[in-house]
């Protein structure tokens, strides 16, 4: 092995070459029993005290968590360590407290000051030593391993995906100028797996119990032949895979024309048109309109992404509602993946009521069932509580994917404007879904409150927003008759701080600054 010591104030995870040996994994209770109090040397070596690492012998670790004891010198130690040992970069992780055999430390967190300047140290003495240097997240505090650590790509896509959701909340270009290059390199790590056609394969994960894993145990065949655990589900890992690569393609071209690099932004779209390419040569039927696996997953990462031919886009839309409200009677199928894109994406399609007819359903599998059976958690698994306690939290938030966003996006109308990052200008745009009467939501923005309370009696509509100092917002009211619209009670298109800009799909539409505004409308019938 090319790896053979870690320091117990400083590694406390994976050392792996950027070559394929085996995997020597590290647990942080473990390793802090082999090494002498007060020093940095371990007491034996780090095979003899981790002799049956748990993973096969492909290049793969176990990561915990970095304990508050690390400083910038246990830093450079241990970065020099590997550059004698031969190796050529090192991944950075944000890491949670996973250690079943340690006492649960929490490290400094993802966006304080103490966490941005040991990541930036790192950075810097990386690249004295000639390091490649990448960065991955998975809870609440760094730690960093060398190597090519899994043959997974979709649950490390945080690297992108978290620089990119910070800096449309917060528009702070800091978290992009920060996480930029070592996102980078990241890519550049996933990209030397291409195939040959632009697509990539490295999922280990698949759409994560979707209800085809419901009543099922042990392995199964996945629809690409690979032999996996149940939980894999009924979507093509590779095509799971290669839309994400081709989103974090896109992902890193807007960041990088965020931070003015032109360059580098060409690259990944360029980047991005293969991939584009290769998915749809590979994994779509043109004269069916489907894509391989025929899954709710499939459907909507491919029409979320934007990865689908837009001559094709109705009937793939199509096929999806099919999916969903007659194969699936009204249910969803998806699972950890599918879930994060299901309801905003249905809505963006024009399908908000499918997604409504989702939300409230009370039989499996669904968030209903869960609570007509107690839950007061969100499961891991659709039937937790019929399955073995083997991988079947009761505390798993991610199996609501994007619902919670939904609530305030769809229902509450409330969302951030891409154009203008960090809510300096907000939409707000109610959908009035079902039986809902009456919807109420806030988010405390960088600028101060956003608020969305809308209620309807009959054919009358009442919308009450706030829009916090120092912002603008657009706001769309559901109404019959534009003209008959006010706001606190004055005409709307006069009322100060108001001005009307169009009609949109039963909507009057108003442009407004900071303030609180209360409309009144009377609805079209199809709203009633």
């Amino acid at each position: 092995m090319n790896a053979r010591t870690a320091r117990a104030l400083g590694l406390l995870g994976c050392v792996l070459a950027y070559g394929g040996d085996p995997a020597v994994v590290v647990e942080a209770g473990q390793l802090r029993q082999t090494a002498r109090p007060g020093t940095r040397e371990p007491v034996v070596a780090l095979e003899d005290a981790f002799r049956h690492p748990p993973m096969s012998t492909r290049p793969s670790c176990y990561w915990w968590w970095l304990n508050n004891l690390v400083d910038k010198e246990g830093i450079t130690h241990d970065l020099e360590e590997f550059k004698a040992k031969g190796l050529g970069g090192v991944m950075l992780v944000c890491s949670g407290n996973w250690s079943a055999a340690a006492p649960r430390q929490r490290g400094p967190s993802l966006l304080s000051p103490e966490w941005r300047e040991l990541y930036q140290h790192t950075l810097k003495e990386a690249a004295r030593l000639g390091l490649e240097v990448s960065v991955n997240y998975y809870g609440n505090s760094p730690l960093y391993f060398a190597g090519d650590y899994s043959a997974e790509l979709v649950w490390e896509s945080v690297t992108p995906i978290v620089a990119d959701w910070f800096h449309n909340f917060y528009a702070d270009r800091r978290i992009v100028e920060d996480n930029f290059t070592s996102a980078d390199k990241w890519m550049l790590l996933m990209n030397r797996h291409l195939k040959p056609d632009s697509t990539i394969d490295r999922n280990e994960h698949g759409d994560w119990c979707d209800a085809s894993t419901m009543d099922k145990s042990g392995e199964m065949t996945d629809v690409d032949g690979n032999r996996r655990r149940y939980e894999f589900g009924a979507t093509s890992g590779p095509l799971i895979a290669t839309a994400y690569h081709y989103n974090n393609c896109r992902i890193m071209a807007r960041l990088a024309g965020t931070l003015g690099k032109v360059s580098e932004q060409k690259k990944y779209e360029e980047l991005a048109a293969k991939v584009k390419t290769g998915f749809n040569a590979r994994f779509f039927d043109p004269k069916t309109c489907k894509y391989w696996s025929d899954t709710q997953c499939a459907y909507v990462l491919s029409l979320a992404f934007g990865l689908t031919p837009e001559e094709n886009r109705e009937r793939v839309i199509a096929n999806l509602v099919e999916n969903i409200m007659v194969k699936h009677k009204g249910h969803l199928s998806v699972g950890l993946i599918g879930m994060q894109w299901l309801m905003q994406s249905l809505t963006d399609m024009g399908h908000p009521e499918d997604a409504y007819t989702i939300a409230t359903q009370t039989t499996r599998p669904s968030w209903g069932y869960m609570i007509s059976k107690g839950a007061t958690t969100v499961w891991e698994k659709w039937d937790m509580d019929t399955q073995g306690p083997d991988m079947n939290s009761e505390a798993l938030l991610i199996l609501t994917g994007n619902l919670e966003a939904w609530f305030y996006q769809a229902l509450a109308g409330i969302n951030c404007d891409p154009a203008q990052p960090g809510f300096k200008h907000i939409i707000i745009k109610p959908l009035l879904l079902g039986d809902l009467t009456w919807v109420e939501a806030s988010h405390n923005s960088m600028h101060g409150l956003i608020a969305s309370h809308w209620r309807k009696r009959g054919d009358q509509f009442t919308l009450e927003v706030t829009i916090p100092p120092n912002t603008s917002a657009t706001i769309f009211v559901p109404s019959k008759d534009a003209v008959a619209v006010t706001e606190s009670g004055k005409p709307a298109a006069k009322a100060d701080g108001v001005k009307f800009l169009r009609t949109e799909n039963n909507a009057a539409v108003y442009a407004v600054g900071s303030g609180t505004y209360r409309f009144k409308s009377t609805l079209p019938q199809t709203t009633q």
